[in-house]
């Protein structure tokens, strides 16, 4: 005859289960830290980009001030002809 051992009901010694809770916390951090290295390498690249644009922006509003006119907006439109009268 075959005897059948079931854990249902049965503790884990004190120990294992300090162990499982370790190891849990140890997975969670391990991911965070990915998330985090993730986010600054992206913060980085976003970072860089804004900076490429604030200086395509200073030197657009450069040239723009040297011929004469310097727009507020980013985009152009187009001005009416000036006519000379009041």
């Amino acid at each position: 005859m075959y005897h059948v051992r079931t854990t249902i009901g049965v503790t884990p010694p004190a120990s294992e289960l300090r162990d499982r809770e370790r190891v849990s916390r140890q997975n969670i951090v391990a991911t965070l830290r990915l998330r985090i290295k993730n986010l600054e390498e992206k913060n980085r690249e976003l970072t860089g980009l804004l900076e490429l644009v604030y200086g395509e922006l200073a030197v657009a509003r450069e040239q723009n001030v040297s011929v004469g006119s310097a727009p507020s907006r980013l985009h152009v439109t187009q001005q009416e002809p000036e006519t000379g009268e009041f």
